[in-house]
């Protein structure tokens, strides 16, 4: 990469690759947000030109997502939010300048996040899926040598949460980011104080995951005064011991340390373990990823650790979700009744649900008994349950008629988070009558959020041109979000056939 001194001498090569990283990074995200996905698609010159001119930048949309407890039957709440597509393109770009700055002084014998982008791959960083294969086979090889009796595997809670972004860069500025970069990175710091305060980034696997790893530093130092290799995957750490007493006492010294830095370990992910039992973590299907075009092979091993999860105890959510990527991409219908016998009752779980569950709305009786669960649970369900069954109704040729009043109601409740009510607004203007469409142009109206003002417009791209453009026009002039997002729908319906982005966006 070259260039880096400030966003205006990046070159065109630098604009392609973060193109590339977002659209690669779009298919992780834990929120539904078809609309800026589409910006990325068709108007990232747009974006590009925002970042360049220096337009203000918008705080987060603040939104709730459960995350499982590893070996419980029960979930953790984390806050967070999702940024437009001109604040997340410079937010990963300030990643990326900053992981050039710091790739000098992080031991690559020891941390395995945030690689360099290998030879020939289109990204600003190689893959998240690399890295963690990188980091997989070396404790791998490590916990097949002998000389090790006990493990410590320690990982940090609410890492990213729990970072303080001033400390953060001031840590960068010692490291050498040039004085640009630190300007960019203020400027971020000042938009997320309206949402996060003085702490926290957002749960960005790429990006979050680079600035979690450059400031975890100190723990690999710590590790090289113990004399013992350590691999480290962005906020989880693996260290050899030669006994249990040597292992209690790193656990000790890594422990004051994170307490020194305002950070604690997670207690559901730290623990001594014995060589011979990572050995048999490291062999459990829940280590394997799907990756597109998976073989029959990966399709017949789904269907078998579907047929039971039980015996996978500590790791059976894990598996679950490679099981069902796998049977997804495959075609296969087999964990149906599964999948919607659980997405009301497993909250956690509910955007791999509606993942798998999405491919199939296509049938009449798949999509009732779906739509059935929702209405029969629907004042009991999380918010979080509520954007991912809206991801997957979205991707259904049709609605029930009783189903459009309960969308309007997600959609113009504001004690609920904008991603929920945004993407209730997004399925309720595919489906919507002129009276669905007179709510939703009176919310965009009176909406303080730009992020649902964005979504309802995105929605737009159901409504006749002359009603579209005339609206459109009018909200863009006021909401630079929106104006991203109307130049999107409109090189996107304007596309030839088989070139357009917005269907396949979720």
């Amino acid at each position: 990469m070259t260039g880096w001194a400030n966003p205006q001498a990046l070159d065109g090569a630098t604009w392609r690759r973060a193109h590339a990283t977002l659209m690669g990074e779009t298919a992780r995200e834990f929120v539904f947000a078809p609309h800026n996905k589409l910006v990325y698609q068709q108007a990232f010159d747009r974006v590009r030109a925002g970042i360049l001119a220096g337009r203000p930048l918008r705080p987060p949309c603040p939104y709730t997502f459960l995350r499982h407890r590893p070996g419980k039957n029960t979930f953790s709440e984390r806050a967070d939010g999702v940024l437009g597509p001109v604040e997340r393109t410079l937010f990963q770009l300030f990643a990326a300048a900053a992981a050039q700055a710091a790739e000098p002084h992080l031991d690559r014998d020891r941390v395995f996040s945030s690689l360099p982008a290998r030879t020939g791959e289109d990204a600003l960083l190689a893959s998240t899926d690399w890295s963690a294969n990188c980091f997989r086979l070396a404790t791998q090889q490590a916990a097949e040598d002998e000389r090790w009796s006990h493990f410590v595997e320690i990982d940090v809670a609410r890492a990213g949460t729990s970072l303080r972004r001033a400390d953060l860069l001031a840590s960068l500025a010692r490291l050498g980011l040039p004085a640009a970069w630190l300007a960019e990175g203020e400027r971020i710091d000042r938009a997320f104080e309206k949402t996060l305060g003085p702490a926290g980034l957002l749960n960005d696997l790429m990006t979050s995951g680079t600035l979690v790893t450059i400031h975890l530093r100190p723990l690999d130092r710590l590790c090289a005064e113990l004399g013992r290799p350590s691999f480290r995957l962005i906020d989880g750490v693996l260290m050899p011991t030669e006994d249990i007493a040597a292992a209690d006492a790193a656990m000790a010294r890594l422990t004051a340390l994170l307490a020194a830095m305002g950070m604690s370990p997670n207690p559901d992910k730290t623990r001594i373990v014995a060589r011979t039992d990572l050995l048999v973590q490291w062999a459990s299907p829940a280590n394997l990823w799907v990756e597109p075009g998976s073989s029959e092979a990966q399709h017949l091993a789904a269907r078998e650790m579907m047929a039971d999860l039980g015996r996978y105890g500590y790791d059976a959510f894990k598996v679950e979700q490679w099981a069902l990527l796998a049977l997804g991409r495959a075609g296969d219908r087999s964990a149906l009744d599964r999948a919607l016998s659980r997405f009301v009752d497993v909250p956690w779980a509910a955007r791999i649900y509606a993942l798998y569950i999405g491919l199939f709305l296509d049938d009449r009786a798949v999509r009732d008994r779906f739509e059935a669960a929702l209405h029969a649970a629907a004042s009991r369900l999380h918010p979080w349950q509520w954007m991912w069954a809206a991801s997957a109704l979205w991707k259904a040729p049709a609605i029930a008629g009783r189903t459009a009043p309960l969308l309007a109601r997600i959609a113009g409740d504001g004690r609920l988070p904008d991603t929920t009510r945004a993407a209730a607004a997004i399925v309720l203007a595919r489906f919507a009558t002129a009276g669905g469409w007179e709510m939703l142009e009176s919310l965009a109206s009176g909406a303080r959020s730009s992020h649902l003002r964005a979504a309802i417009a995105f929605g737009f791209r159901y409504r006749p041109a002359a009603v579209r453009q005339t609206t459109l026009a009018a909200w863009a002039r006021l909401d630079p979000h929106v104006d991203l997002v109307a130049t999107a729908v409109a090189r996107d319906l304007a596309a030839p056939p088989g070139m357009a982005g917005a269907e396949a966006g979720a």
